[in-house]
Order: structure tokens, then C-alpha cells, then sequence
């Protein structure tokens, strides 16, 4: 684990949001700084309206070319052939390809149409694939002129359009990256799975995902408070200081909670609700298949939240065959590894809905 924490803590300052996005966009220019209040924009925390509403998981990463659009639409696969009635929304804003992966054309509608109307539903933008009890809504295949500014709002009714839905459960693909559009409609879902392979890049890049997306649940969870002090501590903290030496995520909610005990443990509370899982994807060293365990414990280390291992997906070239026959994986090759280790994933995803129903 010392090379990861040594990646972590060797990071000058863990709240400067330095350039991270594919294509050299600064996230500093991405995530709003805080503001004195939160605008109507800035989209609320939405909750299932009864236990029977569909589970929403977000599938994202730190970096592209990890796998996760094969993980999502094999989990998608793996939970219809089990009778549950699945939604797969391609979230990727600019680049989207789940169709690719379930063997399919990109549909008449997608989730740009979605956003360029005023529709407050999502169903006449989803379509069929060919594996029963999978449904489909296509992503932006190019970047639309809007997809920049969103807003809250919009994403904000998505969210609630897909709880209006009667699936079991939607999985959102989500574009790689740090952008604002991908933490916020990452956030929407009940739980988060990050995808990541080995490689010292893709796991610091996923390190600064899980950073930016904390940061952005600690303004939110602080921009509702009336005290002026922790206002003016993230404030600090969000512009690129050090904020009085609060060195990691972790540091900075216990200054927060020195300031004022009360709303420090509702912040930790609310942050400690987080459901995060990592997948480490295509290993291909025996040495490689700890590194899951060891980002679990340093995420912990470093953030004070647990991000829970989920999986590990060693490296097979029938992945790659699947996708260049445009075939579905969970049907391509049903008795792969990455199959069988997706299963437990999906066995883990359905126990825990049925504990919580």
C-alpha cells in the first residue's frame, strides 16, 4: 500500500483541482467554488417516494479505456437473465457507445433529446434491446452545444424521471472525468461504483475522481448551514488553500466538526451515508490483485469514508473479442472470469436491495 499512499500524500495540495479531464480542461473551471447561498441550479438531494422505486447506480471512472461500459451493460445483462426489469442510460456526454457493447444501433432518441426538451418523463426516450427485460436509452454521440450547461435543474429532473420509473434498477454509464455535468449526475444515483485498472495513472486519476466528488458532497452538504465560519473554511479549501492544515478530507471534516460539534457530525453523518464501491478492472500481474484492498484502506486513510472493494477483473482477451464482434459479453462469453466475478458483483447488488426493501 505505500506506493498508493505515497501517490496520495506526495500530491502537493489535495484541494487544488489541477487539470484532469481527457482533453486538458482545468476542473477548478468545472466545479462552481462555493457561494454565500445555493442557487436554485444546485439540485437537491432526491430520495426514492417508496421502497418499490428503482435503484440507481452509477458506473463511473477518473479516466477513460478502463472497461466501464463493458461492466455496465454485463451487470445490466447479468440482473434481466434474473428476472429483474433493467434500465441502462448511456450518461456519457460527448462520447457515448453503450449501444456498441449490447450489440445494437444508437437508438432514435437519447438522453440529448431528453435534455434539449422540456419533457418531465424519461420514457419516450428509452427502446428495447434485444435481451429481455433490458431497456436502453442512447447517450450523445457528439457533444452537444448545450451539454455544457446543463444546470442543475435538468439533471435534477432526471433524476426524478428515472425514479418515476418501474424498473428495479437503472445503471448509468457516466462519462469519465471530473467535469461538473459528470460528478453531478454521478450523484443522483444511490450507490457509486468507480472503475479503475492497475496502472499508477488511472488509479491517482481515480484518487482525484473520489477527491473532486467528495468536495463537491461536503458544499453541498455545508451550503445549507448558517455558520459563517465553515463557510469560510471551504471557501478557502475550494479556492486552493490549505485551509489551516487540513491536509485531506478526512482532516478537513474534523476541523469542520472543532468549529461547531452539531453540524460537523451532520456533515460526517450525511458523508458517511456514501455507498462508493471500486472495481479494479484488467489485471494482468499476480501482485496487482491486492491493490484493490490497499486503495480501500488508503481512500479511508485519506478521505475518512469507506469505499468498499468490490471486485477484481483480471485481464481477458475475450473482452476485447466481444467487443469487436459487437456482442454483448454476459452473452458472448457467459463462462468468462469477468462474467463470473460480475455475477457476485450483481448477487451483492440484489441482496442489498432486498435487505432494504
Amino acid at each position: 500500500m505505500n506506493w498508493i499512499k505515497r501517490l496520495i500524500h506526495n500530491d502537493s495540495n489535495i484541494f487544488d483541482l489541477s487539470p484532469l479531464e481527457e482533453g486538458g480542461s482545468g476542473v477548478a473551471a468545472q466545479i462552481p467554488l462555493f457561494a454565500p447561498s445555493v442557487p436554485d441550479e444546485e439540485m437537491p438531494v432526491v430520495r426514492p417516494a417508496h421502497p418499490f422505486a428503482p435503484v440507481i447506480i452509477a458506473i463511473g471512472s477518473g479516466k477513460g479505456g478502463v472497461g466501464k461500459s463493458v461492466i455496465s451493460s454485463t451487470l445490466g445483462i447479468l440482473l434481466a437473465q434474473q428476472g429483474e426489469k433493467v434500465l441502462l442510460v448511456d450518461a456519457d456526454l460527448g462520447a457515448a457507445n453503450l449501444h456498441t457493447f449490447l450489440g445494437s444501433g444508437n437508438g432514435e432518441t437519447s438522453l440529448a433529446d431528453f435534455f434539449k426538451g422540456e419533457s418531465q418523463t424519461i420514457e419516450g426516450f428509452i427502446e428495447k434491446t434485444s435481451i429481455p427485460g433490458l431497456d436502453l436509452v442512447s447517450g450523445m454521440q457528439d457533444v452537444h452545444r448545450d451539454a455544457a450547461d446543463l444546470g442543475g435543474k435538468r439533471i435534477g429532473v432526471l433524476q426524478q424521471a428515472l425514479r418515476s420509473t418501474e424498473y428495479d434498477y437503472v445503471l448509468l454509464d457516466v462519462g469519465p472525468g471530473t467535469a461538473s455535468n459528470t460528478l453531478a449526475i454521478f450523484m443522483i444515483a444511490d450507490e457509486g461504483i468507480v472503475v479503475t485498472t492497475p496502472e499508477p495513472t488511472s488509479i491517482e486519476n481515480s484518487y482525484r475522481f473520489l477527491n473532486c466528488l467528495f468536495l463537491k458532497m461536503l458544499k453541498r452538504n455545508i451550503s445549507v448551514q448558517k455558520n459563517e465560519e465553515l463557510r469560510s473554511l471551504l471557501h478557502r479549501v475550494l479556492e486552493g488553500r490549505k485551509g489551516k492544515g487540513a491536509r485531506t478530507i478526512a482532516a478537513l471534516t474534523a476541523r469542520i466538526r472543532e468549529i461547531d460539534e452539531r453540524q460537523g457530525k451532520a456533515v460526517e453523518t450525511a458523508m458517511g451515508r456514501t455507498a462508493l464501491s471500486i472495481v479494479i478492472n484488467q489485471v494482468k500481474r499476480n501482485g496487482d490483485g491486492e491493490i484493490g484492498h490497499m486503495m480501500e484502506r488508503a481512500c479511508y486513510d485519506f478521505f475518512g469514508i469507506d469505499v468498499h472493494h468490490l471486485a477484481t477483473i483480471d485481464y481477458e482477451d475475450c473482452v476485447v473479442d466481444s467487443v469487436r464482434a459487437r456482442r454483448p459479453l454476459g452473452i458472448y462469453r457467459r463462462e468468462s472470469q469477468a462474467v463470473r466475478k460480475l455475477e457476485g458483483v450483481m448477487k451483492s447488488l440484489v441482496q442489498k436491495r432486498r435487505e432494504h426493501v
